[in-house]
């Protein structure tokens, strides 16, 4: 899916072997190939032994460090359920088991992390967020939950006639937004170049990121900063009353870091409960 899918671009970005499996293929596995990461289509304990990602990639059997090496970590979606067969794997060969928003917490760590917040609007504010500070700072990693055409572009540093002196490299944002190279297809029948991506991975220590109240995930987040944009009841296989809900948005404002900065739409009811 699209919030592991970004993740695992991240670990490559940072020269991790990264291995994984879906349900189903598409444009994101190819990217995630095309990066170096070995991907399997289906669920089974071979994947996390390494021997079936090796075999899904043509390899010959005993030619990749994933088939003798267990994973250090496995990081999984809300969506996946205690009985899968990777997860029980996980637990037989004491595998360390995160979820996505205990990963997110992980890797942000050390971070100037932008958390954006909120029943709706969340993916969009963050990829606005993560373009901003991009042209202001010139880099940026972020993670985002959808996919986001302006991610896709190749960034092409420039000098900026403000910044000349110091010596500061930024990059050219100004090219057409209409639509994404033409690109060959992957195994999954489909360009890779024909969708966004949700991830930007940069070189600064700003970090922007969609903080999820599914699954209560925005509560492993410790950061620097937060928007919220409104607060609504939603997701009630997980909170059973408006008060939980807000109870966890509540706890998540909390996790602000004290020297950082929270905003919240005025507009909105239950984001005024939480200033």
């Amino acid at each position: 899916g699209a919030g592991l899918s970004n993740l695992a671009s991240l670990a490559l970005s940072r020269g991790w072997l990264v291995t994984g499996s879906d349900v189903k293929d598409g444009p994101r596995l190819d990217r995630l190939r095309e990066a170096g990461a070995l991907v399997a289509i289906g669920h089974a304990e071979r994947n996390v032994l390494g021997s079936g990602l090796v075999q899904q990639q043509g390899r010959p059997s005993g030619s990749g460090t994933a088939e003798c090496t267990l994973p250090d970590a496995i990081v999984i979606s809300s969506a996946v359920s205690a009985d899968n067969v990777e997860v029980r794997s996980a637990l037989k060969y004491n595998i360390p088991l995160y979820k996505r928003g205990a990963w997110l917490g992980r890797v942000t760590k050390g971070h100037d992390a932008v958390a954006m917040a909120g029943t709706h609007g969340k993916t969009t504010t963050s990829a606005m967020m993560a373009l901003v500070l991009e042209r202001c700072y010139g880099s940026v990693t972020a993670i985002v939950g959808g996919e986001v055409g302006q991610f896709s572009r190749p960034r092409e540093p420039r000098q900026d006639r403000d910044k000349e002196e110091e010596g500061e490299t930024v990059f050219d944002d100004e090219r057409d937004n209409s639509g994404w190279a033409e690109g060959e297809a992957g195994a999954s029948g489909v360009p890779a170049a024909a969708v966004g991506t949700g991830s930007l991975i940069g070189s600064s220590n700003w970090f922007v990121l969609e903080a999820d109240e599914y699954d209560r995930a925005f509560l492993d987040l410790q950061p620097k900063f937060a928007m919220v944009t409104n607060v609504e009841l939603d997701h009630l296989d997980i909170y059973e009353t408006e008060e939980d809900l807000l109870a966890a948005f509540d706890e998540f404002v909390d996790r602000v870091a004290p020297e950082g900065c929270l905003v919240v739409c005025g507009d909105d009811p239950g984001c005024v409960s939480l200033a």
